[in-house]
């Protein structure tokens, strides 16, 4: 297995197509005064708009807002990387047009996927945009939407330090129709024991 088979292997976002309706209003929650920090360097190496990448920072702040983690989004600089924010966990987002050779899951299930890290307090994530936008079009879905959902999911995986996925909820690892619906919907959430430990990773390097 090569270098990029193992990383896929470690951590991907697999779909299962199906049809979905029309996404829906987003449901209210309770956002927690923040008490950490995640800092996103990205870079866009596909076509996505500024448009539909703002929405997607959008929908994953919302998401992070509400366990008390504020993100802040950064455009990744070029030449070597500076000196980072002590008080910051860090994450590098690439967006690329496409995944290059195959996928452990099939040829077009993968749309993200985070290799394993080398730090306890950064690690990258990797978006397939072609693949995000064929999946929100079968489904039906908001591209935006979809690719918060996937860059959240991706972040969870840092964040608990595993590669294993749940049954439901933002962590599961086959994303059906009836997930896609729920992320339009705003009702895919990490569950009680990932807060804690997403909580717990951040508490002992990156509070405020």
């Amino acid at each position: 297995m090569d270098n990029r088979a193992a990383a896929l292997a470690w951590c991907s976002v697999a779909v299962t197509i199906g049809l979905a309706g029309p996404s829906v209003g987003a449901a209210f929650e309770q956002a927690r005064p923040a008490l950490a920090r995640i800092t996103m360097e990205v870079t866009n190496l596909s076509d996505v708009s500024p448009a539909i990448l703002d929405r997607a920072e959008v929908e994953v702040g919302r998401t992070f807002r509400r366990m008390g983690v504020k993100v802040i989004w950064l455009a990744a600089a070029p030449g070597p990387a500076g000196p980072r924010a002590g008080s910051d966990f860090t994450i590098k987002l690439i967006i690329q047009p496409r995944l290059a050779g195959t996928s452990p899951h099939g040829s077009r299930s993968v749309m993200a996927f985070a290799p394993r890290m080398q730090s306890t307090r950064e690690g990258s994530i990797y978006v397939f945009y072609d693949r995000v936008t064929d999946v929100a079009a079968v489904n039906r879905a908001d591209t935006a939407l979809l690719m918060g959902n996937v860059i959240s999911h991706e972040m969870g995986h840092l964040l608990l330090h595993h590669a294993a996925h749940a049954a439901e909820g933002l962590m599961r690892g086959i994303w059906d129709a009836d997930a896609i619906r729920q992320g339009a919907a705003g009702l895919l959430w990490f569950s009680p024991a990932e807060l804690h430990e997403i909580r717990e990773t951040l508490s002992t390097c990156c509070t405020l």
